[in-house]
């Protein structure tokens, strides 16, 4: 990841900084506290602007950016764009407190807070992938194909989409080349998340695609499926879906399926698998759900509605 030194331009540094600590319409007390040399523990400064007077403006604004440097020195990006949209409000609730050439670096200071937000995300990502151990995997291609896998040792989600007027068949591959799970069978265009991993001993070393056109393959953290926070959810074609807390007690589950092929549902507890519905084309009915479920992987064609009370 980038430093701050690296993304926020030598020259703005200086034009603010000498800016700042000489002030526009009233210099800054020689007595003002120097910055610290920490960022862990120095808060962005927002008093209100507008009862605030431009010397202290000034030395705020000074402060402000010397703590935004830190911050981002030290890879502290939610910090540093803190004290960055500190300055920015000061410069913008009180603009007669800066010179035209500070004024002038405003668009580019509010352009390093969205790089400092976008290093953000990327953080967060890295910590989540840190945390669950699995590193998200994407691949692409046209035709059969045999795609071999690195790093696929435990429960994953697969999304497949595939552009083509033929067969196209996902069959995953254990470690002796052995056919174990046939994840997708259809024909022409596809675009579906499955389970794959799930049983012991039953991840994938590789994936066997059988296609006409152009494939997509991404692989990511079972825990990345979509949530089913609420009682009513809908989609269309093959998901996955994960209840937060899991299922409790006596639960029942309402479901539809408007489509023309398969409609199969199963339930995951802790320790075990159960298939609740098996249909072909259209259905509603009602099942009950596992005590204990805390995910849901649904085979479907068409689009599909599920109702737990």
């Amino acid at each position: 990841m980038k430093k701050l030194g690296s993304a926020l331009s030598t020259s703005l540094l200086i034009a603010l900084a000498a800016g700042c600590a000489s002030g526009t319409t009233t210099a800054a007390p020689t007595s003002s506290p120097a910055p610290a040399t920490s960022t862990s523990s120095t808060p962005s400064v927002t008093p209100s602007p507008t009862q605030t007077p431009c010397s202290e403006i000034s030395t705020l604004a000074s402060e402000n950016l010397t703590q935004a440097e830190l911050s981002g020195n030290d890879r502290e990006w939610t910090q540093a764009s803190s004290h960055l949209n500190t300055l920015i409000t000061f410069m913008e609730e009180r603009p007669e407190c800066f010179t035209s050439t500070q004024l002038a670096n405003l668009g580019e200071l509010k352009s390093m807070t969205e790089k400092f937000d976008a290093l953000i995300q990327a953080q967060q990502a890295e910590t989540e992938n840190e945390s669950t151990g699995f590193q998200a995997q994407r691949h692409s291609g046209k035709g059969d194909k045999v795609l071999r896998l690195k790093g696929v040792d435990q429960p994953v989600i697969v999304k497949f989409t595939h552009d083509g007027s033929s067969n196209f068949a996902i069959n995953s591959l254990d470690e002796n080349g052995d056919e174990t799970d046939l994840l997708v069978n259809t024909i022409g265009d596809y675009q579906g998340t499955v389970l794959a991993g799930m049983r012991e001993g039953s991840s994938p070393a590789a994936f066997k695609i059988q296609a006409d056109g152009p494939w997509t393959v991404e692989i990511k953290d079972v825990l990345e499926a979509r949530t089913w926070p609420e009682s009513r959810i809908t989609g269309k074609g093959d998901d996955v879906l994960i209840i937060p807390g899991t299922v409790e007690g006596f639960t029942v589950m309402t479901a539809e399926h408007s489509g023309e092929s398969n409609f199969v549902i199963h339930a995951y507890t802790q320790d075990r698998e159960e298939l609740l519905v098996n249909e072909i084309g259209k259905y509603t009915g009602e099942v009950t759900l596992p005590n204990g479920t805390a995910m849901v992987r649904i085979e479907a064609d068409g689009k599909w509605t599920l109702v737990r009370d």
